[in-house]
């Protein structure tokens, strides 16, 4: 298989694309972070308490309570938008060694590799579309730090992919 122009410079000379994707884009109500968005409720309704308060003293200091609200909307709903716009800029590509997870949003793009070897640990989250993860990586720093599963999310080709990525691992050096 030739490679692509847009690939050129990115595979080694002994790489060849298997399979190419995109998650589904569909916005989802997502659950793995349910204190951030326990502190989003709690964020937008203490500023509502805050500015109706405030509000009573006259003048415009109540618009303050503003900054806090849509901190806490982003946090109890705007990221589910926002996860689903990432999903839309995210496109996946299996080759024979690795997979690329790339991203594209607000003009930057961002390319991220991961090695499939023979210890790599292969998650399949079945349901409709299913999540495959192969990588986890630790976000965020002391107690505020936390596990992120990396994989391919929300795809149609679920068996197929988790076929070619058992079939890497064992022709894996």
């Amino acid at each position: 298989m030739s490679i692509p122009s847009e690939w050129q410079g990115i595979l080694d000379d002994d790489e060849d694309i298997l399979w190419q994707g995109q998650p589904d884009g569909t916005l989802r109500l997502d659950m793995s972070q349910p204190m951030g968005i326990a502190m989003g409720v709690f964020f937008m309704g203490f500023s509502v308490f805050w500015m109706n308060g405030a509000s009573k003293a006259g003048g415009i200091f109540w618009m303050f309570g503003l900054l806090f609200f849509g901190i806490g909307f982003f946090n109890a709903i705007g990221v589910h938008f926002w996860k689903a716009y990432l999903r839309r800029t995210t496109y996946y590509t299996l080759t024979n060694k690795r997979a690329l997870i790339a991203t594209q949003t607000f003009g930057k793009r961002v390319l991220k590799s991961y090695p499939i070897t023979k210890s790599t640990l292969i998650e399949w989250e079945d349901a409709d579309p299913a999540t495959i993860i192969f990588a986890r990586e630790t976000r965020g720093s002391g107690k505020n730090s936390y596990e992120a599963k990396i994989g391919f999310e929300y795809i149609q080709d679920d068996k197929k992919v988790v076929t070619m990525l058992r079939k890497i691992q064992k022709e894996a050096a």
